[in-house]
């Protein structure tokens, strides 16, 4: 009898040290999740127990010394390895689609954890850089981010964006116009909206930036003036298909396009009743992309300029960065 019996304490010493030595190969699962998983493990493990009646009165019982039968522990190497399988879906979804309604209008949303340290917001340019453009499918394919956005404005004639462009702390393009999306190497998120028109304003203190616009909420209050931005096209104030990215109170992004076309007061209002304490307007209608996870949800129907993109995984950034960007940079920022 004892030849069939294991021991409980050198099963689990065993288990870790499976789950440490996965670690060392993933390096995607951090120890949290380590420890997320053993707690898992046992807690299925209890359950098997007592649907097989291990706990019951006339049930084979567990030894005071911890031992466990070796059908348990051909149990636990299953159990082990549908865990870690599942681990990266389970642990890793730092970003996640949702559809709602807010002010009457049907959203498609995508919220993005900020302090997650393993999550990295950042753009790209087309590939040539500026005056050019690039398929929506062809840039994803180049850059392989989790999802993507499309991102500010640009002349359709001269492919020449709007608004200014950082890219992995450098200064890509010089537009002058709308508020910029501002996040730093450790995801500290600004919005942040110049005094005028074609200021020069300096971006050192940001890995990436995009000014797009207008401002749809500041500091709560849902409200747009897109002549103080710099925007004056009347088609910009007109109904069509809407993007935009707001940050909430809990250091969340939110990417949120709209599934009918609607107005920018409207959608200032949804962003505000979905919880954002500041948002702006990014380029949509015609050019609006949405993908997250493989999957296309938005398709643009013309080339674009520029992207944002989401990293689950900065190992995967720091692997395909060199491709974001041309290698010329504009001069000091």
């Amino acid at each position: 009898m004892q030849s069939e019996l294991y021991s409980g304490k050198i099963a689990d010493e065993a288990f870790i040290a499976v789950l440490y030595n996965y670690q060392c190969i993933k390096p995607r699962m951090n120890y949290w999740q380590m420890i997320f998983i053993f707690v898992k493990f046992k807690y299925c493990e209890i359950v098997y127990l007592v649907f097989k009646g291990a706990f019951s009165m006339t049930a084979p019982s567990v030894s005071s010394a911890g031992l466990l039968p070796k059908k348990i522990c051909t149990f636990r190497i299953l159990l082990l390895a549908l865990l870690l399988s599942s681990s990266r879906h389970a642990l890793a979804k730092n970003t996640g689609i949702t559809r709602t309604t807010a002010c009457g209008i049907p959203l498609l949303i995508l919220k993005v954890d900020l302090q997650d340290p393993d999550v990295k917001v950042t753009g790209m340019m087309a590939q040539g850089g500026n005056g050019h453009s690039e398929s929506f499918e062809s840039m994803i394919h180049r850059t392989h981010p989790t999802a993507a956005f499309t991102g500010t404005f640009f002349c359709p004639h001269s492919l020449i964006p709007v608004g200014d462009l950082v890219v992995d702390g450098h200064l890509q393009h010089r537009g002058g116009v709308g508020t910029g999306f501002c996040l730093t190497d450790d995801n500290q998120c600004d919005f942040i909206q110049p005094g005028h028109r074609y200021q020069r304003v300096d971006w050192s203190a940001y890995d990436f930036v995009v000014c797009a616009g207008p401002r749809l909420v500041h500091d709560g209050d849902a409200s747009i003036h897109p002549a103080s931005e710099g925007f004056h096209d009347s088609h910009l104030l007109g109904t069509a298909i809407r993007l935009a990215v707001g940050l909430t109170a809990n250091n969340k992004l939110l990417f949120v396009a709209t599934r009918q076309p609607v107005q920018l007061g409207r959608l200032a209002k949804a962003m505000k009743k979905l919880g954002c304490t500041d948002a702006i307007n990014l380029d949509a209608g015609s050019s609006l992309g949405f993908y997250d996870n493989a999957k296309t949800y938005m398709h643009p129907q013309r080339k674009l300029t520029n992207l944002i993109l989401i990293y689950d995984d900065k190992s995967r950034y720091e692997k395909f960065k060199y491709r974001l960007t041309p290698e010329t940079h504009v001069a000091k920022k």
